[in-house]
């Protein structure tokens, strides 16, 4: 009695076909369609150093931590208008937030409850 596997030897020779076909089916979804246009350049070329605030001059020396807002440090209120949208309009942020608003109201309420009284009915035979 043999041995025999569910599929055969020949379907691992296949299996390199089958995957450069698929690999050639998903270059056309790297194109950009025909009513693609470039978006302008930014206005600003670069940020000059006196636009910067001390504060980010500080932040950008090697080993420094950046704040929280660091887009604040640049002083651009086009950057932070375009921060404040993204936040907004992320979900993954959004849901985030909402589960560790949840987390902390969790945590207050068993935090609260362990200053309630506690009564146990066990009976004992």
């Amino acid at each position: 009695m043999t041995n025999r596997l569910p599929f055969s030897s020949s379907g691992f020779k296949r299996l390199p076909i089958l995957s450069l076909s698929l690999a050639l089916s998903q270059l056309p979804a790297c194109t950009v369609g025909p009513d693609f246009t470039r978006p302008t350049p930014p206005t600003q070329s670069q940020y000059s150093q006196d636009k910067r605030s001390p504060e980010l001059a500080k932040a950008l020396q090697s080993g420094k931590e950046l704040p929280g807002h660091w887009w604040y440090l640049y002083r651009s209120n086009a950057l932070s208008k375009l921060i404040a949208l993204a936040i907004k309009n992320n979900p993954d942020l959004q849901s985030a937030q909402a589960a560790l608003a949840q987390a902390q109201e969790t945590a207050t309420a068993k935090k609260k409850s362990s200053l309630l009284p506690s009564f146990d009915a066990e009976t004992y035979s």
